[in-house]
């Protein structure tokens, strides 16, 4: 499940002090919500498929299925009552052996984990990233990566185990494996 977080972040000019926006883009498991998510200066395909990249990568392989919440870059939606998978995104996916399948529009039953998870990355990384001064992609991206590191280990409240744990015992095996070139 892959989503753009809303209200983005942003970025300071060390010579001007302008700010300019930071998009962050948030991959979620299905079944344990272990999530991945990471920051770009734009929202086009382009970065929308090295994300996607990045987070195989970081889950040590690729989920059989990719749900995409309707965003532009990888879907077509030119009618109201069919959503298409648009050919770059497609090739992204036949590349990773991956089928797409865009969330439904009407009756969103799939986009809960998207939803929840962008939530948690609004709620625990966003708003605090709001407090600090971040003059590099890379500097709020290593900040991102520690929040979803700490955010994916800790301990689930209402079952045993963390996003991390319940990943290896049980989601892991899911995953098919990494192509030997990435897109």
């Amino acid at each position: 499940r892959s989503d753009w977080a809303g209200a983005p972040p942003s970025l300071t000019i060390r010579l001007t002090g302008a700010k300019t926006k930071v998009y962050v883009l948030v991959v979620a498991l299905p079944y344990t919500a272990r999530f991945w998510a990471q920051g770009f200066a734009d929202m086009r395909q382009r970065s929308w498929q090295e994300g996607q990249a990045r987070a195989f990568e970081d889950f040590g392989g690729v989920p059989r299925m990719l749900v995409p919440d309707n965003a532009a870059t990888a879907t077509d939606r030119s009618s109201v009552y069919v959503t298409l998978v648009n050919d770059g995104y497609r090739r992204f996916a036949e590349h990773y052996g991956a089928a797409v399948v865009p969330a439904r529009v009407r009756r969103p039953r799939d986009k809960a984990v998207a939803e929840s998870t962008v939530d948690l990355v609004e709620k625990w990384i966003i708003a605090p990233s709001d407090e600090m001064t971040f003059y590099s992609l890379e500097e709020f991206n290593g900040f991102c990566l520690e929040r979803v590191r700490w955010l994916n280990a800790r301990p689930f409240s209402a079952k045993e185990g963390s996003r991390d744990s319940v990943y290896e015992d049980e989601e892991r095996a899911c995953m098919q494996p990494l192509p030997s070139e990435r897109y």
